[in-house]
């Protein structure tokens, strides 16, 4: 649920398991395509519909009225098997973001992080629930460029701030 005041914007939501649960194109629920769309990309639209007006109310600071950084995914660059639903959300968000960042500029500035994995439980979940779970943590990891490890979170955290931190310094 989207809560508004003057001062803030949040988001609340409810935990979506099924997100974790890898189904072939075939037999995915279409009420959990739906979902997954309407969680990634309609929120990260409202989300920003309504940070935009504040931030276009707002007097500018260094040339700029606000910044607004999404949160996609690796997965929404690269397709990957039995993820057609959070592949296509998260491209979905990229190039939202894409958009958005031509249509608000120079008054906002946005940017969109896309992680690779994070070890969380979602991930977690989608190795245990493998048929080896083993051999898909290592393909897991062997996927990842340059040899770089699953991050740990907060990571993509530290990547969001330094870009807000970076800008607004020059």
């Amino acid at each position: 649920m989207l809560k508004q005041t003057p001062q803030s914007l949040s988001l609340e939501a409810k935990q979506l398991d099924f997100l974790a649960k890898v189904f072939p194109f075939l037999d995915f629920p279409l009420e959990n395509f739906v979902a997954t769309m309407e969680v990634n990309v309609t929120g990260t639209f409202l989300c920003a519909k309504h940070a935009v007006r504040h931030m276009l109310a707002q007097e500018p600071v260094a040339g700029e009225r606000g910044s607004i950084i999404t949160v996609a995914s690796v997965e929404g660059l690269e397709g990957t098997a039995g993820g057609s639903s959070y592949n296509a959300s998260k491209g979905g968000v990229v190039n939202l973001t894409r958009a958005l960042a031509l249509e608000l500029a120079p008054d906002i500035r946005v940017n969109c992080v896309c992680p690779g994995y994070v070890d969380t439980d979602m991930v977690r979940q989608a190795i245990n629930a493998a048929p080896h779970p083993a051999q898909a943590e290592a393909a897991l990891e062997a996927s990842a460029p340059l040899n770089r490890r699953t991050a740990i979170p907060p990571s993509p955290g530290g990547v969001m701030m330094a870009t807000i931190v970076s800008s607004a310094t020059g």
